[in-house]
């Protein structure tokens, strides 16, 4: 309703829109549009409109095409799916018991149904429909979600083809010909006359596949992946596989020809994440260690209560290996899950009460080592944590025992402690780790980099402060801060080197730290010393005429850098709304964009609001 009060032409349904079809009538130069509606639309616990199961509007609606003005309607049962074809409306919906799906028609003239409805084909109870189309010569289809088949019918209802190899794609491989929860349906006819169907899928990659009317698949689309904000991830040791988390819980590998500039769907895995008591596998990170690859989810605390692990077995199934597990957000616990029985899902026995750090559960800022290791900064304290495997069982699953203080962060102690010199703490805005906007990276040999928001929020995109750290391994086998930087735009159009909102961030990768600004999808690049190279990407408060072709959607949550050590190359995986992939030029294993100084000023003159 507020859509409808803030722009024209805003037809606000009455129940919640099953199916879409569309008209153009050539004797009177009109279009029209009928909408089938089914639940009457509610809100939910959240706010959020739902549809009833308990009220229903149950009717169609006719539209005037250019305008949206409502010019009929006619009363159906649970209608599903519209398709129109030689001046008919066909339907598909239930009958008036509920029990019993049935394809009928009804008469158009001038756009507008008159007369009453005819039931073509009544469906078996097996039959779980949810999409209709008709092609020019009357045939007719009905996506079947049970079965994975679209089921194709003649002008007098008998089964005459079904589309669809198998009832199921197998785990691990990847079939063309096969469905994964097909729905909608639409018939188009070609250049040469010749009937062509088009199913859309509900489940893992969302593919549109297109088939000849006797069967054939001819081509196949790949729609947005719209999962890509939770992150995906490419394999370091097979850059040609990325993995992404697809719809209804499959999980999809997609193979990339960097040559061809192509993307192919190459695997799929079902039921992953999907366990209820801990669900998810966002901001995934493949990890090879101990034997065997992982994959473990480094994002999800707002949505998902875990972070999750996935195991790859030797027959090349994901299973569900180990997690972090919180329960009850308003009385949280939490606990250690570790799949001692091998059959990747979560029995209770199987589960160890921890009592993590405060502020480790957080919605931002965890990550995982390549030794699996988990590490996070308390928020609302001062401290960097790391949660390492105490061993691995028979499977090869990582069982986790107890949390490790890696360091604190001197500059926060300084300032609490009132100790604070302008070396050391006293332009700060903070005294402690004060937002999720925050990530380690690193390792024990190497030292750890921490990216953290600190002092006042403008929002939830724009902070006060932003500070990269470095802490280098001493002697003593603790950690000591090297250096410390960062700079905000303090909610103006940034500057070069200024950070809007600065979420991830990734160790060296021949010599360049990279560090993920999630407001304007920008990625800003500092040598292993802590001095600002360059940002990659156009700001994205900037016009289209200022921000030329590379500029991205904010408010983005993943985001990497990669080397593909097949061509030595150095690739950004991005992409708010499906994966991006772009190759850097003059950042290689081999090139680095830092140039030496050789001949140095005697004196520099720094002003003070290029001090960070």
């Amino acid at each position: 309703s507020r859509i409808a009060t803030a722009r024209n032409q805003v037809y606000v349904p009455d129940g919640w829109v099953t199916a879409l079809a569309a008209l153009h009538e050539k004797s009177d130069k009109m279009s029209y549009v009928y909408v089938a509606q089914r639940g009457k639309l509610v809100k939910d616990k959240t706010d959020f409109l739902a549809e009833s199961e308990s009220e229903f509007v149950d009717k169609i609606t006719v539209h005037q095409g250019l305008g949206g003005k409502i010019l009929d309607e006619t009363k159906l049962s649970k209608p599903c799916g519209l398709a129109v074809r030689d001046n008919k409306l066909y339907a598909l919906h239930t009958d008036d018991d509920g029990k019993v799906f049935t394809v009928s028609y009804i008469n158009l003239s001038h756009g507008l149904p008159t007369g009453r409805w005819q039931r073509l084909i009544s469906l078996p109870n097996t039959v779980a429909p949810e999409g209709l189309t008709v092609d020019s010569q009357q045939r007719i289809y009905v996506s079947d979600s049970r079965s994975n088949k679209v089921l194709q019918f003649d002008r007098k209802g008998r089964l005459i083809h079904s589309f669809g190899r198998l009832s199921r794609q197998i785990p691990g491989s990847f079939d063309p010909q096969s469905f994964i929860h097909p729905t909608k349906l639409a018939a188009w006819k070609d250049k040469q006359g010749k009937d062509r169907l088009l199913v859309l899928e509900n489940g893992g990659p969302n593919r549109i596949t297109e088939w000849t009317a006797d069967g054939k698949l001819i081509r196949e689309f790949l729609t947005l992946q719209t999962r890509a904000n939770t992150g995906w991830v490419v394999d370091p040791d097979h850059p040609e596989h990325a993995y992404i988390l697809g719809q209804e819980g499959w999980l999809t590998r997609f193979n990339i020809d960097y040559k061809k500039k192509q993307w192919s769907i190459d695997a799929v895995w079902p039921e992953i994440g999907t366990d209820p008591k801990a669900a998810g596998l966002e901001k995934p990170i493949v990890i090879r260690t101990n034997g065997h690859t992982y994959l473990a989810g480094a994002g999800g605390a707002r949505q998902n209560n875990a972070f999750n692990i996935y195991r790859l077995d030797k027959s090349g199934q994901w299973k569900f290996s180990a997690a972090f597990i919180r329960v009850n957000p308003q009385n949280p616990k939490y606990y250690f899950f570790h799949d001692s029985n091998g059959n990747g899902s979560i029995q209770s026995d199987e589960l160890t009460r921890t009592n993590p750090p405060a502020g480790i559960f957080a919605y931002h800022n965890q990550n995982w080592d390549q030794n699996l290791s988990f590490l996070a900064v308390n928020i609302y304290g001062r401290d960097v944590w790391k949660l390492s495997p105490g061993g691995f069982d028979s499977y090869g699953n990582p069982i986790f025992k107890s949390w490790q203080k890696l360091f604190s962060a001197p500059i926060f102690e300084n300032k609490a402690s009132g100790k604070a010199d302008a070396i050391c703490g006293s332009n700060e805005l903070d005294d402690k780790f004060s937002s999720d906007w925050a990530q380690v990276d690193g390792s024990a040999d190497t030292g750890f980099y921490v990216q953290a928001r600190g002092g006042k929020n403008f929002n939830a995109n724009l902070g006060a402060q932003y500070k990269i750290s470095f802490y280098a391994p001493d002697k003593s086998g603790g950690y000591k801060l090297k250096w410390r930087t960062g700079r905000s735009a303090l909610n103006r159009v940034a500057e070069q080197g200024q950070i809007y909102g600065a979420m991830r961030i990734q160790e060296p990768i021949n010599g360049l730290i990279s560090v993920i600004d999630q407001t304007r999808a920008g990625v800003l690049l500092y040598t292993s010393d802590g001095l600002y190279v360059d940002t990659l990407f156009a700001d994205e408060r900037l016009s289209p005429e200022k921000a030329g072709l590379y500029k991205l959607q904010g408010e983005f949550f993943a985001g990497k850098c990669f080397l593909n050590k097949t061509d030595g190359k150095i690739y950004l995986a991005m992409g708010k709304d499906t994966p991006l992939l772009f190759e850097a030029r003059g950042w290689s294993s081999k090139e680095n964009p830092v140039r030496t100084i050789l001949n140095i000023q005697k004196t520099v003159v720094i002003k003070a609001s290029e001090i960070a």
